[in-house]
């Protein structure tokens, strides 16, 4: 007895052997089965062709005979008791009019054509949002392509019944709307006169801006309208002449204006405009200025510099930045050479000579100062001017010129200033040596070198000897004394009087040597020390006549007949000897001493 499972292996076997060119179960006379599928309940067998009819029933057919608008993969298996990938294989590739929703769900034919006529219905009343149709109708982007009515492309443009919107494709509109919409647009603004917000151009209407702003485009670059778009404004030609023509008279009349309002006004070339309609104007970076506006704030410059010597583009409140300040600084420094810019300011040429003049003047000062402050013996004055008292002084002194400034002149002043202090400060040290020195020498060296000379011309030896030792002690008492007062009197000098000093404290046999070599003393700290000239003779022969004029008015007033006849002697004597004076002033008190 034959089987149900004997007949599954016998149809199995034919099945496998469908295509082969000789099959070992072909018999003369009697035909193959036809290919067949197995059904998943194994209950029994469906034939390839059944199966495609069923599947294709089931996918392609009309709402009004079946009310399924859409199936799948899955239910068509369950259906027909075939495996999903024969499900695949089956379906009908090879018709139009259904499609797909991911890689089950199926659309039939009917629901596809409901889909379709649905979108050409709303894409001839309105703007189709992509993905609130796919939601509304719980569908793919991929199908909601599928559905569209295909286009022809001619050369380099598209012609059909709908278009793309925007770049991602996020909306959809039909060419018959859209020229629709061109035309009411155009009857919009064609006459219109001011600029209008294009969200706004078509009244009640909820058309995306992406559709108006593509419309506006197309009719103001086809020159239908004349105009442009600003900033989601679409801003009429005429309109933008009338802007171009204020911005002109807004520049003539305040001076200046800012790129931003030319930007603003539609032009976008802002230094060509500015060249063509006022060729005078100069570009500061933000804004465009006028000569006369230049001018005038040259002559604001001018003025606060001759009030305080400086001035400064904040100051004049001009709404610039700093970098416009800086390109408007240098354009005033080229248009007036006399000035100078230091430290981000404007002042004056001269200002670095009427400071430095002042800086001369405070250098002196202080260097009388310091030299009247100098009060320890040996120590010297200190020979310095710091540039902090000099800014310090300047400051006071010019007190409307920013630190900075004086500091930036400071730098280059104070050099010439400390010049200044160090050659006047030696000045005074030098005038002090000069004073001090010449009453040294006319008190102490003229009398002693009169009375030395004088002492040489005698030819007695005894007297001479005696005069010499009496003479070295006057010397001693004079010359000491002298020293001391120059030395106290010349605090800032270094001498060195400590070898006269021994000289003068020194006990010889041999006067005569002694006053030399004090002599000796004398003349080097003159002429070196001091670097004073030694008197000439000329001046030592009317100094000698000077004392004895001296001893003769003495000798007019006193009433002492002791001091009366010394007197006379000397003076007889003086006046009949060439060898000068033998005693005078106080070298006759030593004699007197012995009357």
């Amino acid at each position: 007895m034959i089987t149900g499972n004997d007949i599954k292996v016998l149809f199995r076997v034919c099945n496998n052997n469908n295509n082969s060119q000789v099959s070992p179960l072909t018999v003369p006379g009697i035909l193959a089965p036809p290919p067949y599928f197995e059904l998943a309940s194994g209950s029994g067998i469906i034939s390839e062709s059944s199966a495609r009819e069923e599947v294709e029933r089931r996918v392609v057919c009309d709402r009004s005979s079946d009310e399924r608008s859409r199936t799948s993969v899955v239910q068509l298996s369950s259906e027909l008791s075939l495996e999903f990938k024969t499900i695949e294989k089956l379906l009908p590739y090879n018709c139009e009019g259904w499609g797909r929703i991911g890689t089950s769900t199926i659309v039939t034919t009917g629901e596809f054509k409901r889909l379709q006529e649905d979108l050409m219905e709303e894409l001839g009343n309105r703007v189709v949002q992509v993905a609130d149709f796919c939601r509304r109708n719980e569908i793919d982007a991929d199908l909601f392509r599928k559905l569209l009515p295909p286009v022809v492309v001619a050369g380099t443009t598209t012609e059909g019944s709908w278009q793309w919107l925007g770049h991602d494709r996020t909306w959809i509109v039909g060419t018959a709307f859209h020229e629709a919409r061109e035309r009411d647009i155009k009857k919009s603004l064609v006459h219109e006169k001011r600029p209008r917000e294009i969200s706004t151009v078509l009244a009640d209407s909820q058309l995306p801006s992406v559709l108006l702003t593509r419309l506006v485009s197309k009719l103001v670059k086809s020159r239908v309208l004349e105009g442009t778009i600003e900033s989601g404004y679409y801003v009429p030609e005429a309109y933008v002449i009338e802007r171009q023509n204020s911005i002109v008279e807004e520049l003539q009349r305040n001076g200046l204006i800012a790129t931003e309002t030319l930007l603003k006004g539609g032009i976008s070339n802002a230094k060509q405009f500015i060249h063509d309609k006022v060729p005078s104007a100069r570009f500061l970076g933000a804004h465009f200025v006028t000569a006369d506006f230049i001018a005038n704030i040259e002559g604001l410059v001018l003025d606060k510099i001759s009030r305080e010597m400086w001035s400064d583009m904040k100051e004049l409140d001009l709404r610039l930045s700093a970098a416009e300040e800086k390109v408007l600084r240098q354009m005033i420094l080229h248009d007036l050479p006399e000035l100078a810019e230091v430290a981000g300011r404007i002042v004056s040429k001269d200002l670095e000579s009427i400071l430095e003049e002042s800086s001369r003047s405070f250098a002196v000062q202080q260097a009388e100062t310091v030299w009247k402050k100098r009060t320890l013996k040996g120590k010297n004055a200190d020979g310095s001017l710091k540039s902090q008292e000099l800014l310090k002084y300047l400051t006071i002194a010019n007190s409307s010129l920013p630190i900075v400034v004086l500091s930036h002149f400071v730098d280059t002043i104070h050099p010439r200033a400390l010049d200044v202090f160090s050659r006047h400060l030696r000045g005074l040290r030098e005038e002090d040596i000069r004073i001090a020195g010449g009453v040294f020498v006319e008190k102490c060296y003229i009398r002693f070198h009169l009375h030395l000379i004088s002492l040489g011309a005698l030819g007695d030896a005894s007297l001479k000897t005696k005069l010499a030792a009496d003479l070295l002690e006057y010397t001693k008492s004079l010359v000491s004394t002298a020293l001391d007062k120059l030395e106290s009197a010349l605090l800032q000098c270094d001498l060195d009087l400590q070898p006269l000093r021994l000289e003068l404290r020194t006990e010889s046999s041999k006067p005569l040597l002694t006053l030399q070599g004090i002599e000796n003393g004398l003349v080097k700290l003159i002429q070196q020390d001091l670097g004073l000239e030694l008197p000439t003779e000329v001046y030592l022969e009317k100094r000698k006549r000077g004392m004895l004029e001296e001893m003769q008015a003495q000798l007019s007033n006193t009433e002492d007949p002791s001091l009366m006849l010394l007197l006379v002697i000397i003076i007889i004597y003086s006046s009949k000897t060439p060898s000068g004076i033998l005693k005078t002033t106080g070298y006759v008190e030593i004699y007197s001493a012995h009357f």
